[in-house]
């Protein structure tokens, strides 16, 4: 529901407003926030006729000197004549990453590679992404750099997806330092250009389902022969391996089948020499 203010100055019955500015109902500063959020210029111009002697540079140093981001951005997208360069020191200043992210996509004139700079600074990964999605002309080298320094993989990943001239290989070795892999088959995917890079990272995890899961996505045959290549050597290392032992004498342990430990004991003879860490081995080791 509108608040009276706004339904007030809809009116245009300034001479109310006023009386209840002077008898302390309503402050010059909350009757301005709400003609701003009005996002009308006619009501802008109003006040400044009315409350600042119709001098706009006035209205905008008492705007400025609210400090809140949300009505500088309102006032410097609807209002003509104000000063740009004032009003996107101020938002700035506010360090309001969404703000300065609409500041520079609405307001004419806005600069936007120091705008850009603002939001580096601030390292807000989903307006920094925003940004370089935005404009053509932004500093996009810069602003992934800064994106790889939050760590954040969601937006990581949606940087190389949707910005033009993005730096993919830099984001894949963002994502791979992340352990990122599931963003990094998805890229792979939509640029078979890096396909093969990708399937380097993916096989050095040797993560077995990452493996799989890539496999079964990508038609190129010498990539999957690569892959299942990879998968069959990590099974096989995994069979041998101390973890799949100790998993098996666990098994034949908790089923009675102590008989068949015994007749296997070349097999389990290295979890028998180290089991400093293994007190199933270490009890069996005692008791053979």
């Amino acid at each position: 529901m509108e608040s009276y203010i706004k339904q007030i100055l809809k009116e245009n019955d300034m001479d109310f407003i006023k009386t209840l500015i002077e008898n302390g109902i309503i402050s010059l500063e909350s009757f301005i926030k709400e003609a701003l959020e009005l996002d009308n210029d006619k009501y802008i111009y109003i006040v400044a006729s009315y409350f600042f002697e119709n001098s706009i540079a006035k209205l905008t140093d008492a705007i400025i000197a609210i400090k809140e981001a949300k009505y500088i951005y309102l006032y410097a997208k609807n209002v003509k004549g104000a000063s740009i360069t004032k009003l996107t020191d101020a938002i700035i200043e506010t360090k309001n990453a969404e703000y300065i992210y609409q500041f520079a996509r609405d307001v004419l004139y806005a600069p936007i590679e120091k705008l850009a700079n603002a939001l580096i600074e601030l390292k807000d990964a989903k307006y920094i992404y925003f940004f370089a999605q935005e404009f053509e002309n932004a500093p996009i080298e810069k602003l992934a750099d800064a994106l790889i320094e939050t760590k954040n993989a969601e937006f990581i990943y949606y940087f190389a997806r949707d910005v033009e001239n993005a730096p993919i290989a830099k984001l894949i070795e963002a994502l791979k330092d992340n352990q990122a892999y599931n963003y990094l088959i998805l890229i792979a995917l939509r640029n078979p250009q890096y396909l093969n890079l990708i399937a380097d990272i993916i096989i050095t995890s040797k993560n077995i389902d990452l493996i799989i899961e890539l496999k079964n996505d990508v038609t190129n045959i010498d990539i999957k022969n690569r892959l299942q290549k990879a998968y069959d050597n990590l099974l096989l290392n995994y069979e041998n391996s101390a973890e799949q032992k100790f998993a098996y004498l666990t098994k034949l342990y908790n089923d009675g089948n102590i008989e068949d430990i015994l007749k296997q004991k070349d097999y389990f003879k290295e979890l028998f020499t180290n089991s400093e860490e293994q007190p199933l081995t270490k009890k069996l080791q005692q008791n053979t």
